[in-house]
C-alpha cells in the first residue's frame, strides 16, 4: 500500500470512528427515553453501561393484565384551558377517550381519583363533558395548588393509597408534565402503572412521543383505551359489557 493510500485509509477510519461516537451518544440519549433496545430519531439505542435503578426495575417488571378487583383509575387535569393548550390530539377524541374510561369505572365500580391544578386561579374547571359520568368523584377531586407531580400533594397520595390497590391507570393532561410525573413516581412507589396514550395530549406530537418513550423506559405500560377495556371487561358477552356500551353511547360527544 502506498503512503497516500495509507493516509486515506487512516482518514476513513477516523471518520467512521467519529460517526460511531456520534451515533453512540445519540443512542445513549435515546436510551434515556426508551431504554435498551429502543430507537430514538431512527437510531438504535444501546444498553446503558451504567444502568440506574429505574432501568433495572424496567427489565424486571412483568407485563400485568389488570382486573376490576385490584385497579384504580386516576383522571389528571382534564381542564378547559389545558385541553385547549394540548392540540397533539383532537380535543373531541381526548374527551371521548376519557369518557370511555370513566364509563368503565362507573360500570365495574372501580375507584376513580380526580385531580385538578390551579383551577381557581389559572386553568379553569374540568371539561363539563368529563363530569357527567362520575359526578361524585369529580366533586371529591383533589385540587392541587400547582405541583406538577400529583403525588407531591399529600391529599392525592392519601386518596390513591386509600384504595389499597396495586394497579394504577392514568389518563390526563398534559403528557409532558403532570401525566409523566405521576406515572414515573407511581412506578417508583411500587404500583403497576398503565398510561392511556389516546386519552392524553400535550402541545406537540413530538412532546407526546418523547414522553411516552421516557415513561416506557421507567417501567410504565403505555397503552390504549381499547386495551384497558379488554383487561377490565374480560368477557364481551357478559351483561355488564352491554351496560358499559350503553353508558358510553349515551355520553360520547
Amino acid at each position: 500500500m502506498s503512503e497516500k493510500e495509507k493516509l486515506s485509509a487512516v482518514e476513513t477510519s477516523n471518520r467512521v470512528s467519529r460517526r460511531g461516537a456520534l451515533l453512540g451518544a445519540a443512542a445513549v440519549a435515546g436510551g434515556v427515553a426508551l431504554g435498551s433496545g429502543g430507537t430514538f430519531l431512527g437510531l438504535k439505542a444501546t444498553a446503558d453501561p451504567t444502568p440506574n435503578a429505574a432501568a433495572a426495575e424496567t427489565q424486571a417488571r412483568p407485563n400485568i393484565r389488570m382486573n376490576a378487583s385490584d385497579t384504580t383509575f386516576t383522571f389528571i387535569d382534564y381542564q378547559v384551558t389545558i385541553l385547549e393548550a394540548s392540540p397533539s390530539r383532537p380535543a373531541k377524541d381526548i374527551v371521548n377517550a376519557a369518557i370511555r374510561l370513566q364509563a368503565l369505572c362507573a360500570t365495574f365500580n372501580l375507584p376513580a381519583i380526580f385531580t385538578s391544578s390551579q383551577e381557581e386561579e389559572e386553568q379553569d374547571p374540568f371539561v363539563p363533558d368529563l363530569i357527567k359520568v362520575l359526578p361524585t368523584q369529580h366533586d371529591q377531586r383533589i385540587k392541587r395548588l400547582g405541583v406538577a407531580d400529583s403525588f407531591d400533594d399529600p391529599a392525592y397520595t392519601a386518596a390513591i393509597e386509600k384504595t389499597n390497590r396495586k394497579n394504577l391507570v392514568i389518563a390526563g393532561l398534559s403528557t409532558e408534565t403532570c401525566v409523566a410525573q405521576a406515572a414515573i413516581t407511581a412506578v417508583r412507589k411500587g404500583y403497576n402503572v398503565k398510561v392511556i396514550a389516546d386519552a392524553c395530549a400535550t402541545p406537540t406530537v413530538f412532546g407526546d412521543t418523547i414522553q411516552f418513550q421516557r415513561m416506557l423506559h421507567y417501567g410504565v405500560d403505555v397503552t390504549t383505551v381499547k386495551q384497558i377495556v379488554a383487561d377490565i371487561v374480560v368477557n364481551y358477552g357478559a351483561p355488564q359489557t352491554n351496560e358499559y356500551n350503553a353508558l358510553v353511547k349515551a355520553n360520547l360527544i
